[in-house]
């Protein structure tokens, strides 16, 4: 049986911009261009005509499919793809863990990055996210490691979440 909930998050601009982003920034240097947030929300409204023209004064409204709901959390201990977790500081982390927590894949490497939401593509980390993408995706490594839980730092170093 699905989770309870709708298969469709909507949101507003200010809801997902003010309460979802910037209410996750905790220093002038995390955001290095505040022009982002509204280029992105523009972005948002550009690829769903239907949802931007709900909303308020014409502002819009994002809607996205709600992942967190559905069955496919039963599903995780299944995967046994290589998996890199990375994971704002300032985004959930207590709803976030369950998921990385659930995955039975044995090349599993979760890193926690300092000094950033759940929004790290817009953000100073957005070159750690970057990296380490293109090394996962190429080599199934990052920074020489294939397992295990790790913090970065605003810098992009890092360490074990055991130090």
């Amino acid at each position: 049986m699905p989770e309870p909930g709708a298969p469709t998050l909507l949101q507003s601009r200010e809801f997902l911009l003010d309460r979802r982003w910037r209410d996750h920034v905790h220093d002038a240097a995390q955001v290095e261009n505040a022009a982002v947030c509204d280029e992105f929300w523009q972005a948002l409204m550009a690829i769903d005509e239907i949802g931007a023209g709900w909303g308020r004064e014409g502002l819009g409204i994002m809607r996205a499919p709600n992942r967190m709901n559905y069955g496919w959390k039963d599903s995780l201990a299944q995967i046994a793809a290589p998996t890199l977790y990375l994971l704002g500081e300032h985004d959930d982390y207590a709803r976030r863990i369950e998921s990385w927590k659930a995955l039975a894949a044995p090349q599993r490497m979760l890193v926690r990055v300092a000094g950033c939401s759940h929004f790290m593509q817009f953000e100073r980390a957005r070159h750690l996210l970057y990296r380490a993408t293109a090394e996962w995706m190429s080599g199934g490594t990052f920074m020489g490691h294939t397992a295990g839980e790790f913090a970065a730092d605003t810098a992009g170093s890092l360490v074990s979440a055991a130090a």
